[in-house]
């Protein structure tokens, strides 16, 4: 039997790669009224943005899923990916899927 060697670097070291991936696929659903106004209703969008390590207001890193503007601190983050949609009007008894499929 011959023995296995695997990849220089180690498993992992280059996912796309050794995985042959290149893509990402990302989903949020918006459900109706959330209870918290992160989205409001009765207001519609045209842009998504996916942003990467932005900070909160007091400096730490950025960990739940949704915040206000005011809760984030100004310019902190990447923004790596936006689109522009046709406006999606939300309203109290809508749920909207946001799919993004990203290349890298």
């Amino acid at each position: 039997m011959a023995p296995r060697i695997g990849p220089s670097g180690g498993h992992g070291k280059n996912a796309v790669s050794e995985l042959g991936g290149a893509y990402v696929m990302l989903n949020a659903r918006l459900i109706g009224a959330d209870g918290s106004s992160d989205f409001p209703v009765g207001d519609d969008f045209r842009k998504v943005h996916l942003l990467i390590n932005p900070k909160e207001s007091g400096g730490a890193a950025a960990s739940a899923t949704t915040y206000k503007l005011s809760e984030l601190q100004a310019d902190s983050g990447k923004i790596i990916y936006t689109e522009f949609r046709a406006p999606i009007n939300r309203s109290a008894d809508s749920t909207e899927d946001i799919k993004l499929v990203v290349e890298f």
